[in-house]
């Protein structure tokens, strides 16, 4: 991008595994031990000046840089060129890994075929909450609305159970995961159905004491289904809507995330490598376009996380760069290669050690 002089592209972080560099090839593509993104090796990045004492004690390959800088051309060093050119350059990296995620999403999306019920029986209990809000058994559902307050937080979602009856059952048991576990007497659960009469059914639930736990009451409600599996797949516009609406909810729960760490419970659910992996086993039991659309908010995570305003990630050289261009004034090379520097001894120091708590929690 912009003849910019890349002399290393790589694949992963840390220790090189792999590396090659073709004869009259500029660029040298390297395959590193920690497979978390990657990075593109730009002259000019971060490159700060040195005395000949300073380059007599450098390694041989940070003696390479050194060189290799002298003799690149200034139009093609990163410093050489415009600011706004530089700024394109550091948000290309995360621009691709949204880019990648969405792909994903739309690929699951495109190779997922939906579970579709042709006999659709609910039975109503008498007495039941369901009986209350005068939802009958001969009752055909059209949509399905749920607003849950868990803490205070409140998560809302429409279904359309005309098109997919299966979405009924969906908006039902969510009551079951523990996403929506309730916490305490002030939690609430209420729905709003349509039929296809266009008849109303509202009910509320309130999460109440049992056993030492907070649960939901009963709906009271029983389905019994017959699937033909195969039938259905999204069309072009439910691929794309559904796509979005990941894409959307995903970059909301990794900021809403990013936000946890720094709590009790935030710490303790990170996980590293190894938690990856584990979900990944898990997810490969559940469909291969489960695994795609974990490999999509992998990648999105990726992305949201370089955005952040941390030495040593494009989301640092972009804050560096919107400083430097309000003050007009250049920072010391010295003090943003530090900086850069002391960010990822940081995050490697993190990473390692949420390794060894994966590790330690295999035990």
């Amino acid at each position: 991008m912009f003849n910019v002089y890349v002399s290393e592209f790589s694949i992963g972080f840390g220790p090189a595994l792999f590396t090659k560099k073709k004869e009259n090839q500029e660029t040298r593509f390297s395959i590193r031990a920690i497979p978390l993104g990657g990075y593109c090796a730009i002259v000019g990045e971060s490159l700060p000046e040195f005395t000949e004492e300073e380059y007599a004690q450098l390694s041989d390959k940070d003696k390479e840089l050194v060189d290799l800088y002298k003799t690149v051309p200034n139009e093609r060093k990163l410093d050489g060129i415009s600011r706004w050119k530089r700024a394109i350059i550091m948000i290309a990296g995360v621009t691709l890994n949204f880019i990648l995620g969405f792909i994903l999403l739309i690929v699951s999306y495109s190779i997922t075929v939906v579970p579709t019920i042709i006999n659709n029986y609910v039975t109503v209990s008498e007495n039941s909450n369901a009986y209350k809000a005068n939802w009958t058994s001969e009752d055909v559902i059209k949509t399905s609305k749920y607003e849950i307050t868990i803490n205070g937080n409140t998560s809302v979602k429409e279904f359309d159970c005309e098109e997919n009856n299966s979405n009924l059952y969906y908006s039902i048991s969510v009551l079951t995961n523990n996403e929506f576990k309730p916490q305490s007497e002030n939690d609430v659960a209420k729905y709003t159905l349509v039929t296809m009469d266009n008849k109303v059914i509202n009910f509320e639930l309130k999460a109440f004491l049992n056993n030492g736990e907070y649960t939901w009451p009963k709906v009271g409600v029983s389905f019994s289904y017959n699937y033909e599996k195969g039938t259905y797949r999204y069309n072009f516009g439910e691929i794309m809507k559904n796509s979005c609406k990941d894409f959307g909810e995903f970059s909301i729960a990794i900021f809403k995330g990013i936000g946890q760490l720094f709590t009790k419970d935030g710490i303790q659910n990170v996980g590293g490598m190894i938690s990856i992996f584990t979900v990944q086993q898990q997810a490969m039991h559940s469909g291969f376009n489960v695994v795609i659309r974990l490999w999509a908010l992998i990648s999105i995570n990726l992305g949201i996380m370089n955005l952040l305003p941390f030495p040593g990630l494009d989301g640092w050289h972009f804050l560096v760069l919107i400083v430097e261009g309000i003050t007009r004034k250049e920072l010391p090379k010295k003090f943003k290669t530090i900086m850069s520097n002391i960010g990822m001894i940081i995050l490697f120091g993190l990473m390692i050690l949420v390794t060894l708590k994966d590790i330690i929690g295999l035990f």
